[in-house]
């Protein structure tokens, strides 16, 4: 095939027509020093075949200006990674930043940035995608990630075997913690979900007076939000819950009930109530309700019964459905 070879010159008057002198179609090529721009006038650039940038690997960014943006598409020459709107691509293989959003009463500092990194974190951590932006503080000079996806090896044995996970930031640090779990198998996780299983080590035959609570002293499962004091599991959010409790009564033709508030709870005589028809007597009862944030809920013995119990073959569960 044959070239052509344009050499320009220090003058920089040197001109190239390529078809007969026509004011309307003449285009001109002006050849910068090293240092410049290859710029051209009203014209397109089709090579119908592929084009390679930077093919000797030179250390420099390849940058793409918008009228607003001096970095509307930013590819970097010391590591590859991408940006999109930014520069600030430190922390991510492909950042895409938004613009800066304005509510009612409030000036939001630039957030919404997508992050997608690969695997750079060694066997088994694979790519992850990260959401967040700078703060919202007077003078934010942070960026902040808010939430984040990851794609994890499950099988730890190099097959294609993975799992996606959840995961949101404290707000303490950049450091996000999983709060839900889709493992290979479709299996879904929620490690976080308020959950207590109480019960007692008072063995012995205890009074209780009308309408009371009943104190489990003591849990099976770790959880903040129930009361081994009180007896009351605190709702940490909004939502509908399950809860059950099983009592061993001494005293005969007593009813029981879950409370919520202090208060019991009557639907009716077969929901979230139980008796004990005869002395020594275990019965059990559970309930399915919607709870606001703070509200709290116990079990004891249902308004006008009293009598006695035996603490340690008695227990009180509950969990967040959803």
């Amino acid at each position: 095939m044959a070239k052509v070879k344009i050499q320009g010159h220090a003058s920089g008057t040197g001109i190239l027509t390529v078809t007969a002198p026509n004011t309307s179609t003449d285009r001109t090529i002006t050849l910068p020093d090293a240092t410049g721009t290859l710029a051209t006038t009203a014209d397109t650039f089709d090579p119908d075949g592929a084009v390679t940038i930077n093919e000797s690997g030179a250390n420099v960014d390849f940058r793409v200006e918008s009228d607003t943006n001096a970095n509307a598409l930013l590819v970097r020459g010391s590591d590859g990674k991408v940006g999109i709107g930014s520069n600030a691509v430190d922390e991510a293989h492909l950042l895409v930043q938004a613009s800066t959003e304005i509510a009612t009463g409030s000036n939001y500092n630039t957030f919404g940035n997508f992050h997608v990194s690969t695997d750079t974190q060694g066997t088994g951590n694979g790519g992850t995608i990260s959401m967040g932006g700078l703060g919202r503080n007077n003078s934010p000079t942070e960026y902040f990630k808010y939430a984040q996806l990851a794609g994890r090896a499950e099988a730890g044995d190099g097959s294609p075997k993975g799992y996606l996970t959840f995961e949101t930031t404290s707000g303490i640090t950049n450091l996000s913690t999983e709060r839900m779990r889709i493992d290979s198998n479709g299996y879904v996780t929620k490690s976080a979900h308020p959950n207590f299983w109480a019960y007692s080590n008072v063995g012995a035959n205890t009074a209780y007076g009308t309408a009371a609570e009943f104190i489990m002293n003591l849990e099976g499962t770790s959880c903040p939000h129930y009361s081994t004091s009180t007896g009351r599991f605190t709702a940490p959010v909004a939502g509908f819950y399950h809860f059950e409790c099983s009592i061993y009564s001494y005293s005969a033709s007593k009813w029981f009930t879950i409370k919520k508030n202090g208060s019991d709870i009557v639907i009716t005589d077969t929901k979230g109530v139980t008796s004990a028809t005869t002395a020594d007597h275990m019965t059990q009862c559970s309930l399915s309700m919607d709870l606001a944030l703070n509200d709290y809920v116990s079990f004891g013995f249902r308004n006008g019964n009293s009598g006695n119990i035996y603490p340690a073959h008695c227990w009180f569960s509950g969990y967040l459905v959803g």
